[in-house]
């Protein structure tokens, strides 16, 4: 049996992920909102109606999601369990990079701890606590499982060994509902290449062409899915031209711009400016690294041959970088710098945390086997910048819902309103970072408040005419008539709304937990919202 202080030198980066985890995300755990996607999502799982969501799904051509929904129906509550899943799934990626990392020998310890919290804390994908994302976690979740599994599964023989490989299989499987991951998975052969080629110690042809026969299945499982996919599972309806190949030039030079620009300039931007307003509190998380590194020291691989050339790894944070954005890219999506958009960067976490441990490698231990403590400082530094950013956009999103549940109690006091159709929405009071509304988003407050599902919000900047938006069921809108009465619906920042998102989400949360009795009037008084109908020409069945 190990003595205690070893033990836990041996356990301590499982315990930095995990207390890294909570303090970037734990914030997720509390989130009790609805956005965008997430609204129509909720009402459909409180009125149970399975036939409509799964009838998109398969439409969509998602039979995994309906699987993994049935699931997760199983388990009690409705919006939690989401949010806990979303959780375990960010946790569990993250341990699993660091495993994938130790089993490669190509990283120290160190490294492979610092590599994993990056791929953590990097700030691109910022809808965890969109519902309905929480598969999209799963999904990546899955295909990093199967990395490993696979990995394992080449150095374990019988058995348990063939058991590895064919879970590994399924898991790839599944998690390819997720299509960018076709794509991505090209990243994983070459990485189970090298990792198989050193293991052997041999040539790359003769990696190679040992690889070829052993793992057939893994190089023919994309294109199988791809082939079940369109037989099985095409996208039909209103989905069928949904992620078509747009290939024109300015298509894919402009979303991949959006990529550099707001996935990867503007999140390091963003981190080091939010490290730079909160000093006082990167100061004291640098100091927490600080004493785990003195207290805990893990050692490094020491033979200089298992240390990958930080040429190589930041070769390969490159490669796999290209392959997370290519998928997107051709079907002319792009990331945002905040908000709903951001889900589209949902690949770019892991290559940015070896491009940036390949550069601080490069920069700052240049003829040594492992990290200098320049480099590590460097890259915890950076781990705390990105943490704060992503606590920065979870205070942005539970603060505009409490500014929802604010409009939605102050709708409720001018019911004489809910015979309006349209509303055309003057938001005076926004959060950065969570800024998206959609129709559907306003469409599922009106029904909360006042039932039904004949109104909708619109955005003038988005939309000129009622008839634009998209009547159905599923988005709560199956009764609505576009050509109904109109109003404007201007909301502006009450008197007790503080214009910081992180003291008005901490004052809802504190109420919400230790003061709920004076939760109704504190929302009240969080906006002012007023509605003025108006005259449209448009409005030919209004009736007033």
């Amino acid at each position: 049996m190990l003595p205690p202080s070893q033990y836990m030198k041996r356990h301590v980066a499982y315990t930095i992920i995990i207390l890294i985890a909570l303090m970037t995300h734990g914030l997720l755990l509390l989130n009790d909102g609805h956005y965008v996607d997430g609204w129509p999502f909720y009402t459909q799982l409180v009125e149970r109606n399975w036939d409509l969501l799964s009838s998109m799904l398969i439409r969509n051509g998602l039979p995994g999601h309906v699987f993994i929904h049935w699931l997760m129906d199983y388990f009690p509550g409705l919006i939690f369990k989401y949010k806990m899943v979303a959780f375990l799934s960010i946790l569990l990626t993250a341990i699993l990079v660091y495993k994938i990392c130790i089993e490669s020998k190509l990283l120290s310890r160190w490294e492979s701890l610092l590599i994993a919290l990056i791929s953590l804390t990097y700030p691109a994908f910022q809808v965890s606590v969109i519902t309905i994302m929480t598969v999209n976690l799963v999904c990546y979740f899955s295909f990093i499982l199967a990395t490993y599994l696979a990995i394992c599964s080449g150095r374990i023989s019988g058995v348990v060994g063939h058991s590895l490989h064919g879970c590994s299989v399924v898991l790839f499987f599944l998690s390819f509902s997720i299509n960018s991951l076709l794509v991505f998975y090209f990243g994983f052969l070459f990485f189970l290449l090298i990792h198989e080629q050193r293991f052997k110690r041999c040539t790359l042809k003769q990696a190679f062409i040992q690889f070829l026969p052993r793992r057939l299945d893994f190089l023919l499982l994309p294109f199988a899915f791809w082939i079940v996919r369109e037989l099985f599972f095409p996208r039909y309806g209103v989905y069928a031209a949904y992620n078509r190949f747009q290939l024109s030039p300015t298509t894919l030079i402009v979303n991949s711009g959006r990529f550099f620009v707001d996935a990867i300039y503007g999140q390091l931007n963003d981190a080091l400016v939010m490290l730079l307003q909160q000093p006082a509190l990167a100061l004291l998380l640098l100091m927490a690294v600080y004493w785990a590194y003195v207290t805990f020291k893990m050692d490094s691989i020491p033979s200089s041959d298992s240390q990958l050339d930080p040429h190589a790894l930041l070769t390969f944070g490159i490669v796999l970088l290209v392959l997370g954005i290519v998928p997107y890219v051709v079907v002319g999506k792009g990331p945002s710098l905040h908000g709903y958009e951001t889900r589209h960067a949902l690949l770019v976490g892991l290559p940015m945390a070896l491009i940036l441990t390949g550069t601080v490698r490069l920069i700052f231990s240049q003829g040594e086997t492992g990290l200098s403590k320049p480099a590590l400082a460097v890259l915890a530094t950076l781990v705390m910048a990105f943490s704060l950013t992503v606590i920065d956009n979870y205070f942005a999103w539970q603060a505009r819902w409490v500014k929802d549940r604010s409009i939605m109690v102050n709708l409720s006091h001018v019911s004489d309103f809910k015979r309006m159709s349209i509303f055309w929405v003057d938001d005076q009071f926004q959060f950065q970072g969570a800024l998206d509304y959609a129709p559907y988003d306003w469409s599922s407050m009106f029904k909360q408040v006042w039932g039904g599902e004949s109104r909708v919000g619109l955005n003038q900047q988005f939309f000129t005419r009622a008839d634009q938006v998209w009547v159905d069921a599923l988005f709560n809108l199956s009764e609505l008539d576009p050509a109904g009465c109109q109003a404007i619906l201007n909301i502006k920042r009450g008197r007790l709304a503080s214009p910081d998102a992180w003291k008005l989400a901490l004052h809802y949360l504190f109420l919400k937990f230790l003061k709920p009795e004076e939760m109704t009037q504190f929302l009240e008084g969080i906006t002012r919202v007023h509605v003025e109908p108006i005259s449209a020409p448009d409005a030919v069945n209004c009736r007033t």
